[in-house]
């Protein structure tokens, strides 16, 4: 809000239906996440939120070129920033287009923190195998999903092309 002070809060609700869920409650407004608020409602008229992340696939490249044909993995950047820490992030929990990060041979994720977009922000990238990738040749769009260490879900996308 125009002329409020960083240490002022904020409180947010989301309401559907009968039901209320509290996303934000005396909040400074210093600590407003970069990637906002992500809620989803079931079929069912049930309310689910989540964190709404950004994702770069390659980090460095444009456009983010996958050759579905490949044997290799594709690395995945979750980018952090001064309200996410990706160190609160599951490696075993994320999902790019449905296919799990690859293990090392000692059973660990392969995933690596550092800062791929020269932010002062460490990221984690993840490497996940293309053959597993739920992918189709006319896919642009490519979602990620996790959950923190506390269980709180975690969603992103990025822009793909399918190369031959």
């Amino acid at each position: 809000a125009a002329g409020a002070l960083p240490t002022e809060t904020y409180t947010l609700d989301f309401k559907a239906g009968e039901q209320t869920m509290i996303l934000a409650q005396g909040v400074p407004l210093n600590q407003i996440p970069n990637q906002g608020y992500g809620v989803a409602v079931s079929t069912t008229g049930t309310i689910n939120s989540f964190i709404p992340v950004a994702i770069d696939i390659k980090p460095g490249s444009y456009p983010n070129s996958i050759n579905l044909g490949s044997n290799g993995v594709v690395p995945v950047a979750i980018l952090g920033s001064a309200t996410f820490d990706v160190r609160q992030i599951d490696p075993r929990s994320i999902k790019f287009v449905s296919a799990s990060v690859k293990l090392k041979n000692n059973g660990q994720p392969m995933v690596s923190y550092e800062d791929v977009n020269s932010d002062s922000f460490i990221d984690i990238v993840a490497h996940v195998i293309i053959k597993d990738l739920q992918l189709t040749p006319t896919d642009t769009k490519a979602n990620l999903e996790g959950k923190l260490i506390d269980g709180t879900i975690i969603k992103g996308s990025d822009s793909i092309r399918i190369v031959p």
